[in-house]
């Protein structure tokens, strides 16, 4: 599987995996539960309306690489893991 987010992609697809399948039960699911419930700090995951503040910046070409390369990345994983 070539995907390309960075490596740590992977952790990520174990952390869902092992939620998914483990739940309570998973070894790290005490650090799960310190893990923030949202990246609204993060500007991939901002509305339109907030972004139209960064506009102007070179932030806007990367954000919207970096949503690129996310679903690209997405569609990868899905092939080999549709559920």
């Amino acid at each position: 599987l070539d995907l390309d987010a960075p490596k740590h992609i992977y952790l990520m697809i174990y952390i869902l995996w092992d939620r998914k399948v483990n739940g309570s039960n998973s070894f790290f699911f005490p650090y799960y539960e310190i893990l923030p419930r949202t990246l609204r700090n993060m500007p991939i995951f901002w509305s339109p309306e907030e972004l139209e503040l960064l506009e102007g910046s070179y932030m806007l070409e990367q954000i919207a690489d970096r949503n690129d390369a996310i679903a690209e990345d997405y569609h990868s994983i899905c092939s080999v893991a549709p559920e």
